[in-house]
């Protein structure tokens, strides 16, 4: 289980973050914040997770923001939340696993692509592969290239009983396509391995599947690589529109 963690982790970026933003952005959004807007709760979570924006790094005050932002509504103030139970800042909470879960599932299941594969990965270490392809799964609908990597790694090595050489060469490509990325020669050695447990006929269906795949990201897994946009678009807002409920979970069609 350990070798396939640190293989996603190499393809994974970890828990998301935002871009710097201004001071004066950053004081509107705390205003929102204390007035009760979810979304903005989760900027501010986010300003003192990373130390940006005018403020000390602070874990602590960051999961108190999360924990506002995910009692409002927000899926990636949840999905932070399960972040920090998962052991993201030692100290800041503690680590709890069932947690962990309950938290990023609230943000997997409204389409965030990155808490669907780590809830994937969760499932995975309580050995429910079951669970874990089927997140995985959607994760690589959405084209995120550890996912992928993963279900090749299960379908390649049979874990739980879920062996097939057509899916691990078809994930193992999706992998790199996604990524965008030359085979390196190694890969490419891997891969007419792989190719070579197939038939003629399934790895023409194979191919067929590589080409016409189009990776379909949410709108809030979007949402969640352009925190920059969603702040601006969340201080353009009517004010009449800036109340508790967060602009994210529109976004996420929860509402």
């Amino acid at each position: 289980m350990k070798h396939l963690l640190l293989l996603l982790l190499a393809f994974l970026a970890g828990c998301a973050s935002v871009p710097a933003i201004d001071d004066d952005k950053a004081a509107r959004i705390v205003t929102l914040a204390e007035a009760g807007n979810a979304e903005a709760q989760y900027h501010v979570g986010m300003f003192y997770n990373n130390g940006m924006a005018g403020m000390t790094r602070d874990p602590r005050r960051a999961f108190a923001w999360f924990q506002k932002a995910a009692a409002g509504g927000d899926p990636l103030g949840a999905y932070k939340l399960g972040c920090y139970y998962a052991g993201q800042f030692p100290g800041a909470v503690e680590a709890d696993e069932d947690q962990a879960l309950a938290m990023k599932l609230v943000a997997a299941e409204a389409g965030y692509s990155l808490a669907q594969s780590d809830v994937a990965n969760l499932y995975y270490n309580r050995q429910n592969y079951p669970e874990a392809v089927r997140w995985w799964t959607r994760a690589t609908q959405q084209g995120l290239t550890g996912a992928h990597y993963a279900l090749h790694t299960i379908y390649h090595k049979g874990t739980g009983g879920l062996k097939d050489p057509k899916r691990a060469y078809v994930h193992y490509r999706l992998a790199y396509k996604n990524g965008q990325g030359d085979l390196r020669p190694e890969a490419t050695t891997i891969l007419g391995y792989l190719a070579e447990k197939l038939s003629a006929e399934e790895r023409a269906a194979a191919d067929a599947e590589i080409a016409a795949f189009v990776a379909k990201p949410t709108k809030l897994t979007i949402a969640a690589l352009g925190a920059r946009k969603r702040v601006d678009a969340l201080l353009a807002m009517p004010r009449e529109k800036k109340g508790p409920v967060p602009a994210i979970v529109a976004a996420s069609g929860l509402h």
